[in-house]
């Protein structure tokens, strides 16, 4: 069983990664889109793959966060420790 630091630093590198691909999935997007207004099609057309290649690396990003907060979540204990006072 992976430990729960481990967890905690794959749930970071999760989230670094989903921001940074849906950031990306908006800029190529909207780059293809202004080719595509300037008439240039092929270009338009090899970024608009593109962005759907990072927005499909995203959704899978997601599923992975998705597992790994769920296991983060069963492997934590039932009962909290108690606190000193």
């Amino acid at each position: 069983m992976l430990s729960r630091r481990v967890l905690r630093i794959l749930i970071a590198i999760g989230l670094v990664l989903l921001v940074t691909l849906l950031v990306a999935v908006f800029v190529i997007g909207a780059l293809a889109w202004l080719l595509g207004a300037m008439g240039d099609l092929p270009g338009q057309t090899v970024l608009g793959w593109v962005a759907l290649a990072c927005g499909l690396l995203a959704v899978i990003d997601l599923i992975f966060l998705v597992l790994v907060v769920a296991i983060h979540t069963l492997g934590a204990p039932e009962h909290p420790p108690d606190e000193p006072s």
